[in-house]
């Protein structure tokens, strides 16, 4: 459990809310050092489960057609929800301050908190063990009620509530009048403890509560995120470093070369355009698709054509059926690198970020009860042998197409674990670059300590209150999967 106890929250977030200095205007840059728990390996049980949601967390967002039965779906099977690979830290909210962990999710534009109904000003709640900080409104002397319902709705669950005005610090920035939803309806465990809310990161335009983002509120002109992984290092302890994120600076010690801008299609989601994806070096995919960049996705969401491509060009690669389908199994020693190309550069996704788990119980063993399994024992899939292990690839098939609103692929962690990406608002672009450093060994990442920020002065700033209706039929949010935020970072895997 990772400092779970309001003190030990507190402690965490101190340099986070020292006293603003009102008439600073220039906002510091900040360096926000990450950190990750997590868990012991899947069953093959599990793993389909957990695939499951992720696929229906797409769909949820993106197919039409599909939407309202992923979504049933996904709240039916979100009991035991866990994300594969989530950022979050400490933030704080009113006068005076209340602390929380939220989530930082560049696939949506919204801050809610889940709030308390019973008037203490340090309720809690407990999940699966980690205790949960409830936002009481009614103890801030600055808040303001805006009297306006909120509701949003994601692939995984749904959170509602209604809207308020305060303060809300991130690291040593304060904007004193942000707009945020105190929610008092939640899908159960759709973030999971110890986690309060979300924070959006994307563009206000597809905002539910139609209110400007933290992040352009306080005037933030880029941010940049280097992730770690450790999905396949057996000798990570339960808590790493998770890597960083920077706020309105750009860290050269962290990536090689220069920043390569791609200018966005829309500010919506972060929309960009994809050049093409080659596989071991040849290129299978070669058109101009639309892209969302998204830290909030885990995987590797395409088109079915572009899918399919993909593993064509993997011998041994075999579509998934049933409750699996978009998915795809491969062999464990092929060890494919998948490019994605963008602004004519490409960067690789390694074989090991590629690969989300094993199947450890072979080619359609125990009679067909195997979740990845076929319908007799040994013949699960045509010409791959029951011996053969297979691995389930990252990049799965969405059914997307891309629209004039919507991404035909939605990039997530998985990608993104291996570059250097920065969000620059103007002019709008996502950019990359070669990380400098391992992230896997790296001693500067395993140095980090549980609450570290950079030590430069507050300051505060008047967020706008413009704030508007959701248009009907607007762009949503695509999920709450990464997230960063605050003076200590954590990096989890469940």
């Amino acid at each position: 459990m990772l400092l779970a106890g309001p003190l030990a929250l507190a402690a965490a977030i101190a340099s986070a809310v020292a006293s603003p200095l009102p008439d600073t205007p220039a906002i510091p840059a900040q360096s926000i050092k990450l950190h990750r728990r997590g868990v012991s390996k899947r069953t093959d049980d599990e793993l389909a489960d957990w695939m499951q949601r992720q696929r229906a967390h797409v769909l949820g967002r993106y197919r039409s057609d599909e939407a309202s039965a992923s979504r049933k779906r996904a709240d039916a099977v979100l009991s035991n929800y866990g994300a594969d690979s989530t950022y979050f830290g400490a933030i704080s909210v009113g006068t005076p301050s209340q602390a929380f962990y939220v989530l930082l999710d560049t696939g949506s534009s919204d801050l809610w908190i889940e709030t308390s109904t019973s008037g203490s000003s340090s309720s809690t709640t407990s999940v699966d063990g980690d205790t949960v900080q409830l936002l009481n409104v009614n103890s801030s002397s600055t808040v303001k009620a805006l009297n306006r319902p909120f509701q949003i709705q994601y692939g995984s669950g749904a959170a509602a509530g209604y809207l308020y005005e305060d303060s809300v610090s991130f690291a040593n920035i304060t904007v004193a009048n942000q707009v945020f939803a105190a929610v008092t309806r939640i899908t159960q465990n759709l973030l999971g403890g110890p986690i309060s809310g979300i924070m959006g990161m994307a563009w206000q335009s597809i905002a539910s509560s139609g209110a400007m983002p933290w992040w352009q509120s306080a005037g933030i002109s880029q941010f940049a995120f280097a992730i770690t992984r450790y999905n396949n290092d057996t000798s990570a302890t339960e808590i790493e470093p998770g890597g960083y994120v920077d706020l309105n600076t750009l860290d050269s010690s962290r990536y090689t070369g220069s920043i390569n801008y791609v200018s966005l299609t829309s500010e919506t989601y972060w929309l960009t355009t994809l050049d093409g994806v080659a596989v071991n070096g040849a290129n299978v995919v070669g058109s101009n698709s639309r892209v969302a960049i998204d830290t909030g996705t885990t995987l590797i969401a395409g088109p079915s054509s572009a899918v399919s491509a993909v593993y064509g060009a993997i011998s041994g690669s075999q579509a998934l059926t049933g409750n699996n389908a978009g998915y795809y199994i491969y062999p464990c020693s092929a060890n494919p690198v998948i490019t994605f190309q963008f602004g004519g550069v490409g960067y690789n996704v390694t074989s090991s970020d590629f690969n989300i788990g094993q199947v450890s119980s072979g080619l359609g063993s125990n009679g067909g009860t195997n979740p990845f399994g076929g319908s007799s024992p040994g013949t699960g899939r045509s010409g791959s042998s029951s011996s053969t292990q297979m691995c389930i690839g990252a990049l799965f098939d969405a059914g997307t197409s891309g629209s004039t609103t919507a991404p035909s692929w939605i990039i997530g962690d998985a990608f993104l674990t291996n570059v250097y990406a920065v969000f620059r608002s103007s002019p709008a672009a996502v950019g990359f670059a070669n990380l400098a450093y391992s992230v896997e060994t790296s001693t500067q990442e395993a140095s980090l300590t549980a609450a570290g920020s950079t030590n430069v002065s507050s300051t505060t700033v008047n967020g706008s209150n413009n704030s508007k209706s959701a248009a009907a039929g607007s762009a949503q949010p695509f999920g709450p999967i990464v997230a960063m935020i605050g003076a200590a970072l954590f990096y989890v895997l469940a």
